[in-house]
């Protein structure tokens, strides 16, 4: 999905990777990464930086 949504712009994280959008998807992670990740899938909160959270938790 190529499109924004309101709380996400798409195209600064796609400047950042250098290479197709599904490769990048299918690299392999540290398992710690990916333990964040199902965390956060489990738990329904968001995952990133305090900076980010607290923005999110201003746009909800």
């Amino acid at each position: 999905m190529k499109c924004d949504d309101p709380l996400v712009q798409a195209e600064p994280l796609r400047e950042r990777v250098e290479m197709e959008w599904q490769d990048f998807l299918a690299e392999n992670r540290p398992a710690e990464e990916a333990d964040l990740f199902y965390l956060h899938e489990k738990n329904g909160l968001p995952l990133g930086s305090d900076d980010f959270l607290a923005m999110a938790a201003k746009r909800g």
